[in-house]
């Protein structure tokens, strides 16, 4: 009621339906968009043809459905009269099917079926045999001769999504016929057959892959324009007084302000409000309106849509929750060109990607389609077949859901992953390409445990789930006896060491053999500083072992420099082996352990570049140590230690490439350098040094990759310096520079993925 009067709360309902699009039955009510539904019939009468284009959440479905169909039916297209037959439907995966379904259901008697009317198998057929197979149904149904027929095709950027995921002629052909279909009807008097669609905005120029789409699309569309703040009110009080409710004019205020220039204005401001008259209802008093306090309470529009789909994950079991973050990542998807979208999936292929049961599926289904939530469909309380498409009700949760998001960028990133095993096993199979190693094969393992995928989910991104899950598990197999061999080489090469050891001890006459032994031991510790840990450190649980081996390796070295004297060699291993283990422990997070091992460095780095100061390798080894404590020194917070030391590491390495200036390795180094410092500035906030230390970075960053276009690391290199400035010319204020760098390293990144 609209008298302002005092609900009872037997008559309070709540007429805000959440994301998904208002229906017909829905038109009371649908509010604040007068005018918009009679200039769509205007439309559709003078062509028979038109494309509701919009803007993600600009309320294109519920203005069809809420306000078109009721304006059709009411016979405000007068020259047709009030008799629709509706076909509405979403091209999906199938989209002649989809089409046959539509029309089977939109052509049969209303009341009970007639054996008239032609199953939508024989429909499929008809529609696939000509361009007029729209027009030869809707003949053959023999409707009455007062009746219309509206073919809507709802979410029409589908089609785009089908041609592109299949890949292949088949699909083509489908996507081509099914648009040939829909553009030759409307133009065929004696048939009143009338098409509409509805799109996202940006995919409009997708439409120039259809022949005659582009040319029908010209002469009809509607784009439906942004609502003003007086209809965005009509928009909120509207359904509050259809519900026999009020609402404070300062919670109006607040809504109209918190809607912005938001894409997602209309959903998102549909959910807050739902969400709002739920707490109403269970907090009000008698007569009191919708207020504030409501509306902050559901976390407002910034957070209440992410909270309300939380309450839900957060209340499952890790079984359960399993189960629905494999059903919202099959729900979704990130295109090629970087936009979040729908991905409509049957229910029995949900089933099989979540390895649940149809009633398991079924109950978490239900959990986020239910009347309070609305966040998927088909509606709640709608039966769930194999068949059954299930959806997200809109793109909005995709981007205001916090956990769907991080969802979404990991279904990415197991699409990549997965293209590389699949790829991998088909090159390992036709005799092309060896079994994997770590690192690849640790990160495989870690993505397998992690996602735990199986056959049908590998289905969506090309199948050969049994392939690829067989060289994984040989390529597991293989390094297990790799490290068997490498554990036997490792005690062998001790047990040389500790021989060499005890040869070094035997009496005078022994001096050369003492000395010969002691390279040879040298040489065995070489092995154990690098190449085992090397393989070891990528192992799970290998840690401590290869912590132990460098802390032997300490006290072989210190035995070795006792017998032979200490020397270069000796004094360069002993630091490499500290060096190796400080990064192990700062890896592991223990500073102090880092800075001890770090500083037991220094004195042996000064000591060979006493005996060799002219040896560049040297004093890149001791620019290497002031990096590092650079590095440590932020970890631990001292901002001022860590660009002290990062300076004077800079200093070193800008003399070895100003002396060898065709040095691409001391020309990288200078650039890291110039990059770690620009780090330290800017978490200091001096963005202006910071700016100056990239732009440095990026300048020889960018030389060196233009002499070696092919080189990855070079390349990536740069996308990374594009980033630093980026970060530092929006921190001064640059935002177009800012923009400008970051399409940079998008654009590198890019390459560098496709490669």
């Amino acid at each position: 009621m609209n008298d302002g009067s005092r609900a009872t709360t037997s008559d309070v309902v709540n007429p805000f339906v959440g994301l998904r699009p208002y229906e017909e039955h829905e038109a009371y009510l649908f509010f604040g968009r007068d005018g918009q539904s009679d200039a769509l019939v205007g439309r559709l009468a003078r062509q028979r043809f038109l494309a509701v284009v919009g803007a993600s959440g600009s309320g294109k479905s519920s203005l069809v459905r809420a306000g078109l169909f009721a304006c059709l039916r009411g016979g405000f297209m007068a020259p047709a009269g009030s008799s629709w037959r509706i076909a509405l439907l979403r091209p999906g995966s199938s989209p002649l099917a989809s089409l046959a379904a539509a029309l089977h259901d939109a052509l049969r008697d209303p009341v009970a079926d007639s054996p008239d009317v032609l199953p939508a198998a024989l429909i499929e057929a008809t529609l696939r045999r000509s361009s007029l197979g729209l027009i030869e149904v809707v003949r053959q149904a023999r409707i009455a001769r007062d009746e219309n027929v509206l073919v809507v095709v709802d979410q029409f950027e589908e089609l785009f999504r089908f041609k592109r995921a299949k890949r292949d002629a088949g699909a083509e052909a489908d996507a081509a016929a099914f648009v040939k279909l829909l553009v030759e009807a409307p133009q065929r008097d004696g048939v009143p057959i009338y098409v509409m669609l509805t799109m996202r905005s940006d995919f409009l120029g997708d439409c120039a892959q259809f022949r005659g789409l582009p040319e029908a699309m010209n002469e009809s569309q509607y784009l439906i324009p942004r609502m003003n703040r007086d209809e965005r009110r009509q928009a909120i009080e509207g359904p509050i007084g259809v519900g026999g409710a009020r609402i404070s004019p300062r919670l109006v205020q607040r809504l109209l302000n918190d809607v912005g220039e938001d894409p997602d204005q209309l959903p998102i401001l549909q959910h807050a409000l739902m969400r709002t008259w739920q707490r109403w209802e269970q907090h009000r008093q008698d007569g009191s309106p919708l207020d504030l306090a409501d509306y902050e309470a559901i976390g407002t529009m910034e957070g209440a849509l992410s909270r309300h789909a939380n309450e839900a994950y957060d209340a499952l079991d890790r079984r359960h929750q399993t189960v629905v973050r494999k059903i919202f990542k099959r729900l979704t998807e990130r295109g090629t060109d970087n936009r979040e979208i729908r991905h409509p999936t049957q229910f029995g292929e949900l089933c099989a990607v979540a390895a649940a049961g149809p009633t398991e599926v079924t109950e978490m289904i239900d959990l986020f389609r239910n009347p309070d939530r609305s966040f998927l469909t088909p509606p709640f309380g709608a039966p769930l077949h194999n068949d059954t498409f299930v959806d997200i009700s809109h793109e909005s949760l995709i981007r205001k859901w916090g956990e769907l998001r991080r969802w979404v960028n990991e279904e990415s990133e197991s699409r990549t992953m997965y293209a590389r095993l699949a790829d991998a096993a088909h090159r390992h199979q036709a005799g092309e390409a060896g079994l994997w190693r770590n690192p690849d094969l640790k990160l495989a393992r870690d993505w397998f445990k992690r996602e735990q995928p199986n056959a049908a989910w590998a289905l969506r991104y090309g199948g050969g789930f049994a392939l690829a899950d067989d060289f994984l598990r040989r390529s597991k197999w293989r390094t297990f006896g790799i490290r068997g061999t490498i554990a036997a080489v490792a005690f062998a090469l001790v047990g040389l060491t500790g021989y060499s050891i005890y040869a070094g001890l035997r009496a005078e006459e022994q001096a050369r053999r003492q000395r010969d032994m002691a390279l040879v031991a040298l040489d065995a510790v070489r092995k154990l500083t690098y190449e085992l840990p090397d393989r070891l450190v990528k192992i799970p649980g290998a840690l401590d072992s290869v912590a132990e081996i460098y802390d032997q390796n300490q006290s072989i070295l210190d035995q070795i420099a006792a017998i032979a004297g200490q020397n270069q060699a000796t004094a360069r291993e002993l630091a490499s082996n500290s060096m190796r283990l400080g990064d192990l422990w700062f890896d592991r997070n223990d500073l102090a352990r880092a800075r001890e091992a770090y500083q037991r460095s220094l004195p042996l780095y000064q000591l060979v570049i006493q005996h060799d100061p002219a040896n560049p390798n040297w004093q890149r080894d001791l620019s290497i140590y002031h990096e590092r404590i650079g590095r440590l020194r932020m970890a631990e917070g001292d901002l001022a230690g860590a660009l002290d030391a990062y300076r004077t590491g800079l200093a070193i390495v800008e003399q070895l490439a100003k002396a060898d200036q065709g040095n691409v390795g001391w020309r990288r180094a200078l650039s890291i350098s110039h990059g770690k410092i620009g780090d330290v500035l800017l978490a200091q906030d001096d963005a202006e040094g910071a700016l100056r230390e990239y732009q440095v970075d990026l300048a020889i960053a960018a030389d060196l990759a233009k002499e070696s276009p092919a080189n990855a690391e070079r390349q990536l290199d740069l996308a990374i310096s594009h980033e630093r400035v980026a970060r530092a010319s929006a921190a001064t204020g640059r935002s177009e520079e800012s923009a400008l760098h970051e399409r940079a390293a998008r654009t590198i990144r890019a390459s560098l993925t496709k490669k």
